[in-house]
């Protein structure tokens, strides 16, 4: 009986603990889903103010990724701020520990990737100054330099990533081709060029 009565104050101090800690949880950590379609459509609009007002109201909304209703498509934070082509806008989601190397489904992208198509080397450069990785590969196998092989005049771009040259150079994609065979593809298919290309430089 004894040990019975001395096991009583334990559990009622236990389910104190338990009730005190769920209470005192930050519930602004937890946006609900129907939330997070108007902040996105801010970052996305550039909306600096609504979107501030979103993350002063949830603490950690800018972690949260949005699916559309089967959940089969994904998108971060920091890949919209990219594409809304809004420099203080991504700044505000990596400041805000968003995750630049979320990958977007289907197709696998990086925030690296997109803006790279988008040949904005600010946000590249942006991007890798905070840890970016440039090695991750989308769904079909495709590097940062498949990417970049698609405008072969875009030699500052390549130039960003020529510290991850002869890991990536020569890797190939998911149909065989490594980013030097499209390389040479892009570049002749539109015949004679003069001046200076991402090609060159990939041989230099």
């Amino acid at each position: 009986m004894r040990g019975k009565e001395m096991r009583k104050p334990i559990v009622f101090m236990y389910l104190f603990l338990t009730v005190l800690t769920v209470f005192s949880c930050d519930t602004r950590e937890l946006p609900p889903p129907w939330e997070l379609q108007p902040f996105y459509q801010a970052i996305a609009n550039n909306d600096m103010e609504t979107v501030q007002a979103y993350m002063k109201k949830y603490k950690h909304i800018a972690n949260f990724e949005i699916s559309n209703i089967t959940g089969t498509t994904t998108i971060g934070t920091v890949m919209t701020a990219v594409m809304s082509g809004n420099m203080e806008m991504l700044d505000l989601m990596v400041k805000n520990r968003a995750d630049f190397d979320h990958q977007i489904r289907p197709g696998g992208f990086t925030a690296i990737h997109v803006a790279i198509q988008m040949q904005r080397k600010d946000m590249i450069e942006y991007l890798l100054d905070h840890n970016a990785d440039a090695t991750i590969i989308d769904d079909l196998g495709n590097n940062v330099f498949h990417c970049i092989a698609h405008d072969y005049r875009n030699t500052e771009v390549f130039t960003l990533f020529q510290p991850y040259a002869s890991e990536l150079i020569n890797q190939k994609n998911k149909t065989g081709y490594v980013p030097l065979i499209l390389l040479i593809a892009e570049q002749y298919k539109d015949g004679y060029y003069e001046g200076p290309s991402v090609l060159e430089l990939s041989l230099s």
